[in-house]
């Protein structure tokens, strides 16, 4: 009986919902029903269950009512009449009680008139949008589906006076106590329509994207193919086509399945209890994947996931046998696709109507999208706005920041870096899988809600034009910023300075008895250490093959930053869109605990994660995917988008930390940026010898690099390499204005002598810039005759008291024509006096001390010299014992191989017995082979004037330092 009321009540329903569609107004009246249409249908039904003979159980009368007590009752079987009658009275009580609650049910279908829902019984015709939109609209506050109706079923009813037919649905239990929580159909041709027709009332069921269909499918079949090209990506969980990937897959489920039950418990109670969706739900369509072809241990954990699967919100329709390990009353076996009287589970649902359905679901999902974004905007502006405003806060005691909204929970996601579970991260993925939307948010993040006292980074962007990290320049956050890929001895120099503040602070901990930051800095809260962090984008150019000792320095170095950051507060984030090329030393994987994943080479994620191949592959555009190796938690979340507000969160972060003390000087390095001499001069504070400036050393804490000019042989400086475009004539020229201002500052009264070999003439400015040195003093020596009478005068004061600091200036000895013709030089017999025996053996004494007695010199070594001596002997008595005399000289060359224009081969011992200083800029291999230098490619050394990179080399002390040349 209750039934036919319900029957008829539903009826009322859609004819009322039908006349308020149509603009009419509807009143309902349920004193119309007959109550012999009641008597009459119960008696039917139970005359049928006992008039034939049939032995019908006591319970199926007890369904009828929940309150019916069959005990009470006279027995069907030996008192019929008896039974027909008592229940006859029975059912005119009940009635007599419906009729009493007609005003309640008036007032209650009244209310409902304009909603409708799954369960409802349906008249027909009926309009797929208007029923769309109720189903929808009352499944956003569903958060359980305890019973499906898996069919319809036609009821032919007469009702005022004709025979209408109603579609009652036929409810199956599922996610109840006693449902069957998974699905099995035999095969895609027979249950094809039930399996489409299941999905879409799954679907509608739930609120739009709360319910993920998986597909693994190892058959390979067109209808499930077809099927999920009509799914809207919102609605569209894993794709698994292979054995590796079910393997995959079943491992990172499992694991998902101990998170998720670890975090929220059964997740059905869960949502029945919060009363909203906090976890979605996943159906996984498994397809072609048997026993004896599956992996064992695969097959394994898929057997675990069908028993506890649920509790994380995991079910399964099955296609196909069942697995014999499987329980069969575990699963619902589904109808083959509906014949005759029964009906397709939504009436009249043709092929027409399924695909309108389908689409009203994506445009479904389109308005949520819209609807949720704003609401996720609106959430990130408040949060953002909190920020902004809120007080820079100590990173050193937890730097944990919000990054995004996890992709099934919707829950706010967290970056987190500590001493312990998340140490040092690594960021893959490739072009267009939103990796530097996860840095910005990452950076944008950090340093709106941390101070630059307790936060600082180290920023390397090998990217071309470092056009990600470029922008953080201006951030006070930031101790080092390279943007430039072109010089990796600037890498070295960076990593160097990590180094050693990493040995700066490791001996603070050791003498304050503290072993990592926290404790450290509790006990020293006046003077805190900040947390560190290297943040590298396109890492594998930090660890490119081919780059020999250098890039074995960087190895160790990282390695070391790797294994010892932990306890210093020094962390790692490398981010890159592929390794291949590069050798990523196994140790610094190994100190890796949170990769994260984005679209990437699936080969490149096996590195870090076992099984990535199949996380990798589902992954959708610019979602990541988290694992942390410590705890072996994971979770996917979308990164939230401040790209458009970098603005405003620069200006807040400047406001914050106005003021603020810092105990560093920013380094940025963009490859291009020139450092001028005056800079580098007001650095100076000359003492006792001349100074000599040549630039800024590459390196974090920059500083001037200069050489004091002593008195003593071979006091000298050679500069090498390219000169092109004048790269070598512009450290000549550094060099020669940087002496001329110690003669200022000292008030020394020098002599600047230019020997000038170059043809300015295409060069106008240049070559007046030059020739305007003479009105400051300099002479310029630019033709044979010139040159020749001041070798003759420089060649007189190695013989004479000289006191006055003479310092000669030699462009271009490639061009010198005087010298590769050997002019001689005349002499007068005054100035080739010889030198005394006592002058021979002092000189013989400093050659055994520092070029191990190359040099021979006696008594009738200048004798010689009388008359004409040949131009080349000249200059290189000139070079080794000018600077006793104070006569030092700047000598530039382009090749090696011309020194002196000495036929056959030149070696560094030759060279160092007139140069104990080396300028050396771009050059061929084989240059610095022949000063065994180990530390520096000289071919690797830019030569573009804007980027310019000079070595210098000291021999005395087998020492060199890399250098950006001032500009003048």
């Amino acid at each position: 009986m209750r039934t036919w009321h319900a029957l008829y009540c539903e009826y009322y329903f859609v004819c009322g919902l039908d006349q308020t569609r149509k603009g009419k107004t509807w009143h309902v009246d349920l004193k119309s029903l007959s109550d012999g249409i009641f008597r009459k249908a119960m008696k039917q039904w139970v005359e049928q269950m006992t008039g034939h003979g049939r032995r019908t159980e006591a319970t199926l009368v007890e369904s009828i009512y929940q309150d019916f007590t069959p005990s009470a009752m006279p027995c069907m079987i030996e008192q019929t009449e008896a039974f027909k009658k008592e229940l006859g009275l029975y059912l005119e009580r009940k009635q007599n009680a419906a009729s009493a609650s007609v005003s309640t049910l008036q007032k209650e279908f009244t209310q409902k008139i304009s909603h409708m829902g799954l369960h409802m019984t349906y008249g027909l015709p009926l309009k797929e949008e208007s029923w769309f939109s109720a189903v929808t609209t009352e499944a956003q506050t569903r958060v359980t589906l305890d019973h499906i109706p898996l069919t319809y079923n036609p009821y032919k009813v007469p009702l005022m006076g004709r025979e209408q037919t109603l579609w009652v649905p036929q409810l199956t239990p599922w996610q109840s106590k006693w449902g069957c929580p998974h699905f099995n159909a035999t095969s895609i041709d027979s249950n094809q329509e039930v399996i489409r027709q299941l999905l879409l009332t799954l679907l509608l069921a739930f609120p739009t994207g709360k319910l993920k269909v998986s597909f693994i499918d190892l058959g390979f079949s067109t209808g499930l193919t077809n099927l999920r090209s009509c799914l809207d990506e919102a609605y569209l969980g894993d794709l698994v086509l292979t054995a590796d990937e079910l393997t995959a897959w079943t491992r990172s489920k499992t694991q998902y399945l101990r998170d998720t039950f670890a975090q929220y418990g059964d997740v059905v109670a869960r949502n029945t209890k919060m009363g909203r969706m906090e976890h979605g739900y996943e159906l996984c369509i498994i397809h072609g994947v048997a026993s004896d072809t599956c992996p064992a241990i695969c097959m394994e954990q898929l057997t675990k996931l069908m028993a506890d699967g649920t509790n994380a919100g995991i079910y399964f329709l099955f296609i196909g046998t069942l697995p014999t390990k499987w329980p069969a009353n575990r699963f619902l076996e589904l109808p083959r696709t509906p014949q005759g009287a029964v009906c397709k589970i939504i009436p009249t649902l043709s092929d027409e109507l399924t695909r309108k359905l389908f689409s009203l679901l994506t445009n479904q999902v389109s308005l949520h999208e819209r609807k949720q974004e704003e609401q996720k905007q609106q959430q990130l502006k408040h949060q953002q706005k909190q920020l902004f405003e809120a007080d820079a806060l100590d990173a050193s005691l937890e730097f944990s920041i919000e990054i995004g909204t996890d992709s099934d929970t919707e829950q706010r996601v967290n970056f987190t870096l500590d001493e312990e579970h998340h140490v040092h991260a690594f960021v893959l993925g490739q072009t267009g899988s939103g990796k530097s939307v996860f840095l910005h948010t990452l950076l944008g993040n950090a340093m709106l809600k941390y101070s630059p006292k307790s936060l600082q980074f180290y920023l390397m962007d090998f990217k071309t034009g470092g056009v990600e990290l470029n922008r953080y320049h201006q951030y006070p956050h930031v101790r080092a910023l390279l943007v430039d890929e072109s010089d990796p001895h600037i890498t070295l120099e960076i990593l160097r300075d990590i180094t050693t503040l990493m040995q700066e602070r490791g001996e603070l901990m050791r003498n304050a008895g503290c072993n990592n930051l926290k404790s450290y800095n509790a006990a020293h809260p006046a003077q805190p250490l900040p947390r560190i962090v290297l943040l590298v984008d396109e890492c594998h150019e930090l660890f490119r093959e081919g780059r020999h000792k250098i890039q074995t320095e960087m190895d160790d170095i990282v390695t070391r930053i790797a294994k010892q950051g932990r306890s210093q507060g020094v962390h790692i984030i490398f981010a890159t869109q592929t390794l291949t090329g590069c050798t990523l030393p196994r140790d610094i994987i190994g100190q890796i605990t949170d990769p994260y994943l984005l679209k990437c080479d699936p080969v490149d994620a096996l590195r870090f994660v076992e099984g990535a191949q199949g996380i990798v592959n589902q992954l959708k555009p610019h979602c990541v995917a988290h694992f942390n190796k410590q705890t072996e938690q994971q979770e996917c979340f979308l990164p939230d988008f401040i790209e458009p507000l970098m603005d405003q969160y620069l200006e807040a972060i400047l406001h914050k930390n106005q003021g603020a003390k810092l105990d560093f000087t920013p380094f940025y390095f963009t490859g291009t940026q020139k450092y001028s001499l005056e800079e580098g001069l007001s650095e100076l504070t000359y003492r006792r010898h001349p100074e000599l400036s040549l630039g800024k050393s590459l390196e974090v804490r920059s500083h001037n690099v200069s050489i004091r000019l002593r008195n003593d042989l071979a006091q000298n400086l050679l500069i090498l390499g390219a000169n092109d475009r004048f790269q070598s004539l512009r450290v000549a020229l550094v060099s020669l204005l940087s002496l001329m201002h110690y003669s200022e500052q000292t008030g020394v009264d020098a002599r600047f002598i230019l020997f000038l070999n170059d043809d300015l003439i295409d060069y106008p400015d240049l070559e007046d810039y030059v020739y305007a040195l003479a009105k400051r003093g300099v002479e310029i020596c630019d033709n044979q005759r010139k040159r020749l009478t001041r070798v003759e005068e420089l060649y007189t004061l190695l013989k004479a008291d000289n006191n006055r600091p003479t310092f000669v200036i030699v462009t271009n000895q490639d061009g010198y024509v005087e010298l590769r013709q050997n002019a001689e030089v005349t002499l007068s017999t005054q100035s080739s006096a010889s030198s005394s025996e006592e002058d021979a053996q002092q000189r013989q004494t400093e050659s055994n001390l520092f070029f191990g007695g190359d040099l021979s010199f006696t008594a009738q070594s200048h004798a010689a010299a009388v008359g004409k001596i040949p131009l080349r002997s000249v200059w290189k008595e000139l070079l080794i014992n000018g600077p006793e005399c104070n006569i030092y000289t700047v000598w530039q060359l382009q090749k090696l191989s011309n020194l002196f224009f000495d036929n056959g081969s030149i070696y560094a011992s030759e060279v160092f017995k007139h140069f104990l200083y080396l300028a050396l800029l771009r050059n061929d291999r084989d240059t610095g082979a022949k000063f065994n230098f180990d530390d520096i490619h000289l071919e690797e050394l830019g030569d573009d004037p804007e980027r310019l990179r000079l070595y210098l080399y000291n021999a005395m002390t087998n020492s060199g330092v890399t250098l950006s040349p001032y500009v003048i």
